[in-house]
């Protein structure tokens, strides 16, 4: 790199400066897209588990439906807090704090 100008330097630290921060941005939105698939999905189970426990006359069944819509609150809990997380850590990455305003 010695044989290239400052000019050139410079255009060379600005591109790897922008990958960097595509790179960032893809991996937040990608583990946005994965957090509202996941909680799409136990939303589903808790709607099956309300639909158990409200129309369903046999115990088995009512207690099956309870335990499916709260665990599936649980994990939706337990998937917020894990992004939460993962926003903190992108947070000390990004030293200018642009993302999750």
């Amino acid at each position: 790199m010695d044989h290239l100008t400052e000019e050139q330097k410079r255009r060379i630290i600005e591109k790897h400066h922008i990958k960097a921060e595509l790179d960032l941005e893809r991996t937040i939105l990608a583990k946005q897209r994965t957090l509202l698939a996941e909680i799409n999905v136990f939303l589903a189970v808790v709607g099956l588990g309300l639909l158990l426990l409200k129309f369903f006359d046999y115990l088995l069944l009512k207690i099956m439906g309870l335990a499916m819509a709260a665990s599936s609150v649980y994990m939706i809990t337990k998937l917020v807090h894990k992004y939460n997380v993962f926003k903190r850590k992108v947070r000390k990455i990004d030293k200018r704090n642009h993302y999750f305003h």
